[in-house]
């Protein structure tokens, strides 16, 4: 094996709660769950999330000192990015195209959408690989993925029945997350990395049920996709692994857990819709919508119109773009219903024209061709969430928790492919 690529010998470290475990942990459940930005805008911390997330990369970096393992650490890094370096290469175009289009514009707030948010992404990229580099991803990741969707699914359940307990207002509920669908996406990805699609485990069977109860409660009906994508892959592979081995008995059992998962889905629905304390909201409207409305669900009756007007406006100019950051701050507040577009390839072609809108699909479809090329189901799975996401929300990789979970899911596969080599 080529030096500076990942070394079988190496990738298994942290098999102890020592403090690059700690560190680790720590920071992906922060960062995966939006905990960072929560603690921010709620107001239970006084600093800025572009502060906790320095901190936890100091964090990161003193705990492998501590332990002496910087030169091992390095190099399991090195050849992770190594085997990531087509989607960082694009990603890096990216980057670039945004410096391009910088110039001149004006700044959303105190979020900068032009040049320094890509950084920020690339940075976030960088560091959820070497996460990942350092965990013992056929252990770690796993739990500590579970553990996100249990922290993210147990605050969007919280909160949905005890409104005001983090803060809330009285619409739907995204728990740590802020936003709903959010806060579905990110559960659906988790799911994607802490279930095992090579074999059978209790523990996914418990994780599946509180991602179901989590993602219910958000009544996103994208989420509720994203988990029945995810859930559908899981079935389908353990449906052919067991008919392989002829055992029906625990098909019989699998069909039964699919079974009372859309039981009780059903069941929170219908138990929304009865809470007193969220009657006349858009609680009891969206969940009767879910129940009833069938097929009809994905439609809504802005979604249309706001795809054609921005549509109209990317035509204008569809090479040069109009500047980076132009869609969010120049033209939503404008705009019907005063929303983006909930479209990323509008918002990239929009803002950085046609070369930045090809950058973008081709850095989503680099992360799937990396998941096929590794044979990792989790991380196909996590970039087709990806590329589907960017057809309901124009913010899909502002959150730094969409990145690291992208990032990690990237890192994981380039460990476990290089620990087989």
């Amino acid at each position: 094996m080529a030096e500076g690529t990942l070394r079988p010998a190496n990738y298994q470290v942290v098999a102890s709660a020592g403090p690059i475990a700690i560190a680790v942990t720590l920071a992906f459940c922060i960062l995966a769950t939006n905990l960072d930005i929560f603690l921010s805008e709620r107001g239970f911390f006084p600093f800025s999330a572009y502060f906790i997330f320095v901190a936890l990369a100091v964090l990161f970096v003193t705990a492998i000192a501590v332990e002496g393992t910087v030169r091992t650490s390095f190099e399991r890094f090195e050849g992770a990015v190594r085997f990531c370096i087509v989607p960082l290469t694009i990603f890096s175009g990216w980057v670039a195209i945004h410096a391009f289009h910088s110039g001149g514009m004006p700044l959303s707030g105190d979020v900068d959408f032009t040049i320094v948010l890509p950084v920020l992404q690339f940075a976030v990229l960088l560091f959820g690989i070497a996460l990942a580099s350092e965990a013992t991803v056929t252990v770690t990741v796993r739990k500590m993925s579970a553990l996100v969707v249990l922290l993210l699914s147990a605050s969007v359940i919280l909160e949905t029945f005890l409104p005001t307990v983090l803060g809330a207002s009285m619409g739907r509920k995204g728990g740590l997350a802020l936003d709903s669908n959010t806060a579905a996406f990110l559960i659906a990805a988790s799911l994607a990395l802490s279930v095992d699609f090579r074999r059978t485990r209790l523990l996914d069977i418990g994780v599946i049920i509180i991602a179901v109860a989590g993602v219910v409660c958000t009544l996103s009906r994208m989420g509720i996709l994203f988990l029945l994508i995810v859930f559908a892959t899981y079935g389908a592979l353990f449906a052919l692994r067991e008919l392989r081995e002829r055992r029906l008995d625990r098909l019989v059992l699998g069909a039964a857990v699919a079974i009372a998962a859309l039981g009780a889905s059903v069941a929170i629905l219908y138990v929304l819709t009865t809470l007193p304390q969220v009657q006349n909201t858009t609680i009891v409207e969206r969940a009767e919508q879910i129940l009833f409305s069938g097929a009809r669900n994905l439609e809504d009756p802005y979604r249309a119109l706001l795809f054609h007007h921005y549509l109209d406006i990317a035509a204008r100019s569809p090479f040069a773009g109009n500047g980076a950051g132009h869609t969010l701050t120049n033209l939503e507040a404008n705009a019907p219903f005063g929303f983006g577009p909930h479209n990323m390839y509008l918002r990239a072609w929009i803002d950085v024209g046609l070369v930045g809108l090809f950058i973008y699909v081709a850095f989503v479809f680099s992360v799937i061709a990396l998941g096929v090329g590794t044979r990792s189901p989790e991380l196909i799975l996590v970039g087709c969430l990806l590329g589907l996401y960017g057809f309901f929300s124009h913010n899909v990789i502002d959150n730094k928790a969409v990145v690291i979970l992208v990032a990690v899911a990237m890192g994981q596969a380039a460990v476990l492919r290089e620990g087989k080599s």
